[in-house]
């Protein structure tokens, strides 16, 4: 990331305190986001408004609970195993607590997904997919995912 002059970073902290209202996506819908929320780029002003849309739809993405039963659940699984095979190879803590909650589980499969990685911890794309596939199955079989009214 590129070093910001003195004046852009005063700038910047007085934009980010702000409230913006946003157009998401192509539907036309208009959102209000915080500006701490949002790409420096995007509230200097120096990206194209498809690219700022883009930015407000990724972050929105981001942010919401996943249920097992939606079409997005095993994509983002496969995003945070890989997040957590990563802190496992390195030694590092793995947030439990925001995977369970992005992706509407009561408690972290752990033991259950150790079984599945390596010891050296390398694990291949296609084996990944097989583990999303395999882990989906154990939070539905074993009661593991929230209702909807504790998701929401």
């Amino acid at each position: 990331m590129k070093e910001l002059s003195p004046e852009k970073k005063l700038r910047l902290e007085k934009l980010e305190l702000l409230t913006y209202e946003v157009e998401v996506g192509n539907t036309h819908r208009v959102r209000k986001v915080k500006g701490t929320m949002l790409n420096s780029a995007f509230l200097l002003g120096e990206l194209s408004d498809s690219r700022r849309t883009m930015i407000v739809r990724q972050v929105e993405n981001e942010r919401k609970p996943v249920r097992v039963e939606s079409k997005d659940f095993e994509g983002v699984l496969i995003n945070i195993l890989i997040g957590y095979i990563q802190s496992k190879r390195c030694k590092l803590p793995f947030n439990e607590a925001f995977a369970c909650k992005r992706l509407s589980l009561k408690s972290w499969p752990k033991d259950y997904i150790d079984g599945f990685i390596p010891n050296d911890f390398h694990v291949k794309r296609e084996y990944l997919d097989e583990i999303a596939r395999m882990v989906s199955i154990h939070v539905t079989a074993n009661g593991l995912t929230l209702s909807h009214s504790e998701a929401a």
